[in-house]
């Protein structure tokens, strides 16, 4: 009988009846012997079959793999082809992505006003020059800036009226954050006004005679306009002489009465009475949302002193 050999270390084994366990005198393996037909020859042979069907079962698992990947090919070959988006299509798509702010508007400059049609709507002004800020906006040291806005749309441009909201008692206004407190101040060209009642006599063609300008949430906007009442045929105003601060209005009405209100608004306009003249006023009212409440007399725009109505 060929002599047994440790399972572990190779070294051989004592020799022991079938069934025995023996100890590796070399490594200490245990081993049960078992009886003569388990030689190691045998256990040799069983090995080798052990691994040629694990060769074989790897050799069937790879074929199945290289299979698969033969169909795939196959069917991407042989497939219509679905079309995708053109480069320039997707190109197009990231652009829409993308937020891209509007150019600023730069504005309309004084030079270009004569050039302005009637009626196209509001436009943005670029006319540097305000004094201080829209936050503390003061109205008189602002004038001139503005009839120099005026004139340079037309050389005779006057004021017709103008129109305040948002002054607080103290004579403050400010025309930086909110849009319905703002400066309303509107002009007038004699020369064009009388163009203007000339053409309506024999065109539908307006002229344009008025110009406005408006300032409010920090912009300086203007408005080109045409006189609406051709048939009016009280005087033009003359110039006006607006010498009285707003907060010098706002303390001489407080001496006569000014109720408590967070804002007022305050009108400037001409007054022509008939075989008497007329005269430039300011007048005061309560904010829309108080009922208009405030009466108290008109003041002269040049001296704040009392006028009748």
């Amino acid at each position: 009988m060929p002599q047994r050999r440790c399972a572990s270390c190779g070294a051989p084994l004592p020799a022991a009846s079938p069934g025995a366990v023996v100890h590796c005198t070399f490594c200490g393996a245990e081993e049960r012997v078992g009886d003569a037909s388990e030689s190691p020859g045998a256990k040799d042979a069983g090995r080798a079959w052990i691994g040629l069907a694990g060769c074989f079962t790897v050799a069937i698992i790879g074929g199945m793999g290289v299979y698969g990947a033969w169909v795939a090919v196959s069917l991407a070959r042989w497939s219509p082809a679905v079309p995708g988006p053109a480069p320039v299509e997707i190109a197009k798509s990231v652009q829409l992505r993308e937020i891209v702010p509007p150019p600023a508007d730069p504005g309309v400059s004084p030079s270009e006003l004569s050039d302005r049609e009637p009626g196209g709507g509001w436009f943005l002004l670029d006319a540097p020059g305000m004094q201080g800020t829209p936050a503390d906006f003061d109205f008189v040291g602002n004038l001139d800036w503005m009839l120099g806005i005026a004139r340079a749309w037309s050389t005779d441009a006057r004021i017709a009226r103008g129109f305040l909201t948002g002054v607080r008692a103290d004579g403050s206004l400010d025309v930086s954050s909110r849009e319905d407190w703002h400066v309303d101040l509107r002009f007038y060209s004699p020369t064009l006004r009388e163009m203007a009642r000339k053409a309506a006599e024999v065109s539908e063609q307006r002229v344009a005679s008025e110009f406005r300008i408006e300032i409010s949430r920090g912009r300086v906007r203007g408005f080109v306009d045409t006189l609406r009442d051709l048939s009016d045929d009280d005087p033009d105003p003359p110039e006006a002489q607006v010498e009285c601060s707003l907060p010098s209005l706002m303390a001489a009405w407080k001496k006569r009465g000014l109720p408590r209100r967070p804002t007022f608004e305050l009108a400037l306009q001409w007054v022509h009475f008939p075989h008497e003249g007329g005269h430039w006023r300011w007048m005061v009212d309560g904010e829309p949302d108080f009922g208009h409440d405030v009466d108290l007399p008109p003041l002269s725009p040049r001296t704040c002193g009392a006028l009748r109505f």
